[in-house]
């Protein structure tokens, strides 16, 4: 058995047995043409690393497999620091029950440098064994009200302006006490994301003369202006509120009912704190120093859909 990281060409491999297992509302066909946008351009070569299990010298595609997306977090205890997220942990069926996931993540875990982060709904146990904690976010649905009334103190803005202001009230959200971990997107990861939105945008027909990411400041009474974005899912017909805080949601849910209004979308799906206050996911790792209890890390997570892988 080797653990190693994974070549361009053994990665895009993978897309088919990945796609099996997590198409969902995309053909597996579709899933392969989608991760061929995420992985093939700039920012997939640059920024995401996969690692394999190769069981035999002879496979081509690995028994398990994994990759980690590099960003950044602002912690209350280090500032501003790398973090991997986890994403697509996967072994093959004919494979499973063997830990070639957890020999897997103990190697990639020991090559890299930053914390760790994984969105997952799936699988909690298994991750708590490794480290991860969940925090208490869920995901959220509100429909659109018949009637919508336009919305006062909002202007577009630039990506680049947005992703300012969104790193700018997150960090004061960790300096303020609120928050433990903020996830800092920065401009090339809003405009990944945004290749995924225009990928579903292709396969369901939209028009493409309209934007799929619409980026607002919204004007507080107090004079504060608070970032948020939105994407339509074409496959979903709903509209996400991809960054927004959710402290204010209040002043931006009005603006994301205003959107969805406009392009005949029927309901709105963000992320905001679990009503129950329990556990649910994202997760975090801390890697290598962070306030631990037996049960695992202890972190309140500043994020939102969009830093989904």
């Amino acid at each position: 058995m080797k653990i190693r990281p994974l070549n361009p060409q053994e990665r895009l491999a993978l897309a088919a047995p990945r796609g099996a297992a997590w198409h969902g509302a995309l053909t597996v066909e579709q899933f392969v043409a989608r991760n061929q946008v995420l992985y093939g351009g700039a920012f997939g070569r640059d920024r995401i690393q996969s690692y394999g299990v190769f069981v035999s010298e002879q496979d081509n595609v690995p028994a398990a497999s994994c990759d980690f997306v590099q960003g950044e977090v602002f912690t209350r205890e280090g500032g501003r620091q790398r973090v991997d997220v986890l994403a697509s942990v996967l072994t093959l069926p004919k494979f499973e029950r063997r830990g070639l996931a957890t020999e897997l993540l103990r190697v990639a875990f020991a090559e890299l440098k930053g914390t760790g982060l994984l969105y997952s709904d799936i699988g909690a146990s298994f991750y708590r064994r490794h480290g991860f904690a969940e925090d208490s976010w869920a995901e959220c649905f509100s429909p659109v009200p018949s009637s919508v009334t336009a919305s006062e103190g909002l202007r577009l803005v630039t990506a680049e302006a947005f992703q300012k202001g969104l790193a700018n009230s997150r960090i004061e959200a960790v300096q303020n006490g609120n928050s433990d971990v903020a996830f800092l997107p920065d401009v090339p990861w809003i405009h990944w994301v945004e290749a995924k939105y225009d990928f579903y945008r292709s396969i369901a027909g939209v028009n493409a003369a309209e934007p799929s990411l619409v980026q607002y400041g919204v004007l507080l009474s107090q004079g504060t202006e608070v970032p948020v974005a939105f994407m339509e899912d074409p496959l979903k017909k709903i509209l996400d509120v991809l960054w927004a805080d959710t402290r204010h949601l209040q002043a931006w849910k009005p603006v994301a009912f205003e959107v969805a209004h406009a392009r005949g979308l029927g309901s709105i799906r963000y992320w905001d704190r679990n009503p129950a206050g329990r556990p649910t996911w994202p997760m975090y790792h801390p890697m290598p120093a962070h306030p631990t209890t037996p049960q695992g890390p202890v972190s309140r997570l500043e994020l939102a859909l969009g830093d989904w892988w």
